[in-house]
């Protein structure tokens, strides 16, 4: 397995630059079996940088654009997509799943989020990179959440799933299992 194989590096915020990596890739290997999408981005420099230094205050905001964390609203909407997809694509031999690594030491970390993060359990870029194999070498993995921290791999959806009556009260989770049930094939 993984005899051919093919690495190429892709501006993911660029189509152009997506669309020739998947073209790229189907002219040299053919079929393409399984997407591993990762890609990352750091904005912040340091956690104290709506300090200002000479008060020691923090910085009125800039209240002329609202201000969203776009990369968390990405997150959570990547786990809902996910969450929606696991449902509908087995019938089509698709399954769908979600990577989800904690602090994973990069050249991006800078040594101020270092010094912060201190001796709490962080990731390499290979504990990620096998997590993302799990899901491609077993074709039965579908639907779920892997949390990578510290090179330990946590589903959570099962977990999740396992314990919504705790958190929606019995009767509404049963009426929620219950629609699902009828409304999914």
């Amino acid at each position: 397995m993984f005899r051919n194989f093919l690495f190429r590096k892709c501006d993911v915020s660029d189509w152009n630059s997506v669309l020739r990596f998947f073209k790229d890739t189907y002219n040299v290997l053919g079929p393409i079996d399984a997407v591993i999408s990762n890609a990352a981005i750091n904005l912040v420099e340091s956690l104290d940088d709506d300090i200002d230094a000479a008060t020691g205050d923090l910085k009125a905001p800039d209240l002329s654009v609202l201000n969203v964390n776009a990369v968390g609203t990405c997150k959570a909407a990547v786990m809902g997509f996910m969450r929606a997809l696991r449902t509908q694509l087995p019938k089509d031999n698709i399954t769908v799943n979600m990577i989800a690594p904690w602090m994973t030491i990069t050249p991006m970390v800078t040594d101020h989020i270092r010094n912060i993060w201190g001796d709490l359990p962080a990731n390499s870029p290979l504990d990620v990179a096998k997590a993302s194999l799990l899901p491609v070498l077993r074709s039965d993995v579908n639907g779920k959440s892997f949390l990578i921290n510290g090179g330990h791999i946590t589903e959570v959806e099962d977990k999740l799933n396992e314990t919504q009556s705790a958190w929606l009260g019995d009767e509404l989770s049963q009426h929620m299992r219950e629609g699902q049930r009828r409304l999914i094939p």
